[in-house]
């Protein structure tokens, strides 16, 4: 009794190097655009700054 074969399966296609503009944004970027915590406060401040609506 001979046991029965794996059906084969196609290679995968070979790609280039990645493009990184669809990877998005790295760590390093995304700390970038983050808000200081110094400009948060300012920001928070201003607001309350603001009078309140009627």
């Amino acid at each position: 009794m001979s046991t029965p074969s794996l059906p084969v399966r196609k290679p995968l296609p070979v790609r280039g190097p990645a493009n990184p503009a669809l990877l998005g944004p790295s760590a390093e970027e995304l700390a970038a655009d983050q808000p200081s915590v110094e400009t948060l406060r300012r920001v928070r401040h201003a607001l309350r700054a603001l009078p309140e609506p009627d």
